[in-house]
């Protein structure tokens, strides 16, 4: 990916890395951050529940897309997050 960007902008590329290299950071750790708590976690619980557990971000990701970008959420969109909804409460009772 990052090869195609620097093919396809160049200058701009390094223009925005440069601009932009502290939010990079804060992602990156982020994500650092994120997935040492999955394996964390799956220490402590069923790795299925958690694995499960872990989708359920994207309930989240279609609220924040719904309610803060007003982005159209669609049928399929809600049919998506409700069955992951209903796995991971499928798995809570089990």
């Amino acid at each position: 990916m990052t090869a195609w960007a620097v093919i396809a902008r160049g200058g701009a590329l390094v223009s925005y890395a440069r601009r932009g290299w502290h939010i990079g950071l804060i992602c990156g750790l982020g994500t650092i951050v994120s997935y040492t708590i999955a394996l964390w976690a799956m220490t402590m619980a069923p790795i299925a529940m958690v694995a499960a557990l872990r989708e359920t971000s994207i309930l989240f990701a279609t609220a924040i897309s719904a309610f803060i970008l007003r982005e159209r959420v669609g049928p399929a969109r809600i049919a998506s997050a409700a069955i992951i909804a209903s796995g991971a409460m499928l798995l809570r009772l089990s």
